[in-house]
């Protein structure tokens, strides 16, 4: 018995280390303030960016003001790559990977790690996404981050969180589609 207690005890302490809302961010541009969790070596943002750029194009879910101010903006991936504040950036597809081996061996582990009651206060919110049709859909069960990377065809790559499989993976997209963005803070 006070093995497993010494158990639970270590890995207890093991998930904190990995895990602290240490600071926030304000961004001076409107004065939003960003909550920002360091997972591993990575400093992110622990909060959808809901920043309005004067250029490119973003939107409200369903145009409702109300989802901006709990799942922040959904943004084109052009729009998504040039709007960051000085000192963070839009991550590339290694940073994310990179993110998702820090927090699990698996997506089901990585999923519960990652959302907004798990483990490493990275708080992942399912606010949805607009599509190339300009729908939105999934609010309320998926949502997906852009990473400032591309595939050999030019396509975004995406970080998706699906709650009808409790996984994350991730995908290429057509880039005039509206997703959230978490920004990372520039080493």
């Amino acid at each position: 018995m006070k093995g497993v207690q010494l158990i639970f005890s270590f890995v207890f302490l093991h998930l904190l280390s990995f895990s602290q809302v240490t600071e926030t961010f304000t961004d001076e541009r409107d004065g939003h303030v960003y909550k920002v969790v360091t997972i591993g070596k990575q400093t992110m943002m622990a909060e959808n960016f809901a920043y309005k750029p004067q250029n490119g194009n973003c939107w409200k879910f369903d145009g409702d003001e109300t989802n901006v101010s709990k799942y922040g903006y959904l943004y084109d991936w052009e729009t998504a790559k040039t709007m960051a504040p000085n000192g963070w950036h839009l991550p590339t597809k290694d940073e994310w990977k990179a993110l998702y081996a820090n927090t699990g061996d698996d997506h089901l582990i990585v999923f519960e790690n990652l959302i907004e009651s798990g483990n490493f206060g990275f708080n992942a919110l399912f606010g949805g996404s607009r599509n190339s049709s300009s729908a939105f859909t999934g609010l309320g069960s998926t949502t997906e981050f852009w990473s400032s990377s591309a595939d050999e065809d030019g396509n975004p790559w995406s970080f998706d969180f699906d709650t009808d499989f409790y996984r994350v993976s991730f995908s290429t997209k057509d880039p005039s589609c509206g997703f959230s963005v978490r920004l990372f803070k520039d080493e």
